[in-house]
């Protein structure tokens, strides 16, 4: 993946919620860490990466992203 400011979080973000309407959750988990990695603190791909989780049957570690996203 190319190297990313903090100004493009949103776009990662965006990225990953079209892959992940796409069906695409491994390609759109990269996109959201990435997004999390330049702003720990961004709500949507905590969001993102919990919905993933659950999509996998991953339900405790889901919790902990939606945690981390302060939206539930």
């Amino acid at each position: 993946m190319l190297t990313f400011a903090p100004a493009y979080v949103p776009a990662l973000y965006g990225k990953g919620e079209s892959l992940y309407n796409q069906g695409k959750y491994n390609e759109a988990m990269k996109y959201y860490d990435k997004a999390l990695e330049l702003d720990p603190n961004y709500a949507g791909a905590w969001n993102g990466k919990g919905n993933i989780l659950c999509c996998h049957g991953k339900y405790n570690e889901a919790m902990k992203c939606f945690d981390k996203s302060n939206i539930y």
